[in-house]
This record gives structure tokens, sequence and C-alpha cells, in this order.
């Protein structure tokens, strides 16, 4: 975890920097458009505040520049919000051809991992009830987890990976990554997955 509240996570695969990215240029545009808007919003409360009973409205005129500004900024911003999106999305969705392939299937409380050839491993649970599963992968090699549900709808997450897939029963999903940090990283069913 972070020292810091206003630190992310650290980071462990090769698409979280990128996720990061993104994530902090869409907060910081947010807190810029949010502070501008209320400023501007409590400048004018002010400024034309009705002062008498005789105070009378100007009559109301047409500025073409100043709409097309304030249409044409926030849509710049969404132009470059979607394309970095889109490339993060494509590239998250194509795994190499040399990844090498885990198979998962959630159940309730617990995943089972498949790992090529060898035998099937599940995950234990621990005394309070908790599930610790145990996914290892090794580092600097593409992973492509192949996932799909026996019961209900799961949801595959490692945060430290920037990794989250919705494993929905009777369908296959898919979710690939490259773990660039040794370590123990925990992973979560971001579902109410039980009874």
């Amino acid at each position: 975890m972070s020292d810091s509240p206003w630190e992310l996570l650290p980071t462990a695969s090769n698409h979280a920097d990128s996720l990061d990215g993104l994530y902090l240029f869409l907060t910081f545009i947010a807190g810029i458009s949010f502070v501008l808007v209320i400023g501007a919003m409590f400048y004018f409360m002010v400024k034309y505040k009705k002062r008498s009973d005789n105070d009378k409205t100007s009559p109301l005129t047409h500025n073409g520049r100043l709409e097309f500004g304030w249409s044409a900024v926030p849509a710049v911003f969404l132009m470059v919000f979607f394309i970095w999106g889109e490339r993060d999305f494509v590239r998250l969705s194509a795994p190499p051809a040399d990844a090498l392939d885990i198979r998962i299937t959630g159940q309730k409380w617990y995943w089972t991992i498949e790992y090529p050839g060898r035998p099937v491993a599940s995950t234990t649970t621990v005394e309070d009830g908790e599930i610790a599963p145990l996914l290892i992968v090794p580092k600097d090699v593409p992973v492509r987890l192949i996932m799909t549900s026996k019961d209900v709808l799961h949801s595959f997450y490692i945060p430290a990976f920037r990794v989250k897939k919705d494993v929905v029963p009777g369908r296959y999903s898919a979710v690939w990554f490259t773990a660039i940090e040794e370590g123990t990283f925990p992973v979560f069913c971001t579902e109410y997955c039980g009874d």
C-alpha cells in the first residue's frame, strides 16, 4: 500500500503506468474545471447581485465566440480522453502471440487456477473466511488469463497490475498483463459472489 493517501498504489505491470497517467490527467482536468466553473459562478453571483428594486437586467445578447469556446475546449479534452483511453483499451485487448495462458474459474468464495502442463490448483480459505487466491506468474513474461465462472458473476481484480475483468457464467473472458515487479500482490473478487 501507499504511504500517502494522495499516492496511487505501486505499479507492478506493463499496463499500470499508462492507466495511472490517464487517471491522473482526468483527475487534474476535472479539478481545474471544477475550480473554474465554481469560481466563475461565485464571481458572477457577486458581480450581478441585485442591489435594489430599481435594478434592471440589461438585454442579453448572443456571444458566438464565448459559446464556441465553452463548447470547443471541452470537446478537445474529450477527444484527448477518448484517444488515450481507446489506445489503452486496444493494447489491453490484444495479448502478444507468445503469452502464457492460465485458466481461471470463479466459484463461490474461491478461484480455481490451471497452469499449462500442470495439475489443477485451487485457492485455499484462510481462517477468517476470506479467500487467498495464489496466482503465480513469471516476471517479464506476457500472461493471458482465460476466465469463466461455474456459478455466479465474479470480477477478477489485481490492483497493483491495474487488471480487472468480469467473469460471467457460461462465457469466457480474457485479460493479459506482464508482471514487471516481483512480489506478493492481493487478488480480489469485486462482486458479492456468494448467497
